[in-house]
């Protein structure tokens, strides 16, 4: 991003530039989201944003700088729906969808529009599970899934499985779990999601406790590397206590984390 920041001071008239430096602050933004550090992921939102808005303004007939405002609208709704200001973060995912939707819904719609819509519901859904509001986190899931390809059902399917979970749908979110385990293949960000279903329903029912370690274990062996995350992720605050926890966070802090833009996330830019 270095790179960008310098091209972009001394030639600020590019647009190739600035859009460049805008969507790299946008990337950095989702990797500290994914990580617990929410207030740097707001910062390199806000400044993301600002640049978008101007090409917006700018150049209102390209639907792709009106989709990367809207885009860049749900990023501080994430990061205020983690860090526990959920009905805030209605507000700005309210924002995003109602700048994407139209662009969807009309003739320009496009992939990055797709994609940028979908995050959009499936945040919104996610910050309705936190305060129960079942038809509404239903309704935004539906929306999500039924903007995306075959190829990312999945990664939305297991993100509304673990928010079934936070939303006190335990039995039916174990239920869906262990269907969805009978396939083979599931990539670590998604192993990691299983693993945090159990942890949460273990509070209720210990003996889920050992199964949320041993799903974790297996996120890390397919790659999972993000101690910070794993830190502050509040789903995991049930087996904190454990032995074999501790030992896993021991053992992954002990090994080198990638650079922000090696890290794999679910919520990369579309």
């Amino acid at each position: 991003m270095a790179i960008e920041a310098a091209l972009t001071a001394e030639f600020p008239d590019s647009i190739r530039y600035r859009r460049s430096l805008a969507r790299y602050r946008t990337l950095f933004a989702n990797f500290h989201l994914d990580s617990g550090r929410y207030g740097p992921a707001e910062e390199q939102t806000r400044a993301a944003l600002a640049v978008h808005q101007q090409l917006a303004s700018q150049f209102p007939a390209v639907p792709d700088y009106r989709a990367e405002v809207g885009y860049n609208l749900s990023t501080p709704g994430n990061c205020a729906r983690e860090a526990g200001r959920v009905a805030e973060s209605l507000s700005h995912l309210d924002r995003a969808v109602a700048q994407l939707r139209p662009l969807w819904e009309s003739e320009q719609r496009n992939e990055y529009t797709r994609k940028a819509l979908r995050e959009s519901y499936r945040g919104r859904a996610l910050a309705h599970e936190r305060l129960r509001k079942v038809a509404e986190a239903d309704a935004d899931w539906g929306r999500a899934l039924d903007l995306c390809r075959n190829d990312e059902a999945d990664a939305v399917t297991v993100d509304r499985v673990r928010g079934k979970a936070r939303a006190g749908r335990v039995c039916d979110a174990l239920a869906e779990v262990a269907e969805l385990r009978k396939r083979a293949g599931w990539a670590a960000p998604q192993m990691y999601d299983f693993a945090c279903v159990y942890a949460v329903a273990s509070a209720q029912n210990p003996e889920h406790a050992a199964a949320a370690v041993g799903l974790l274990r297996q996120a890390v062996a397919a790659g999972y590397n993000a101690p910070a995350h794993l830190a502050a992720d509040a789903d995991l605050d049930p087996i904190r206590g454990r032995d074999d926890f501790k030992r896993l966070v021991a053992e992954l802090a002990a090994k080198t984390t990638p650079r922000p833009e090696q890290a794999a996330s679910p919520r990369s830019a579309p």
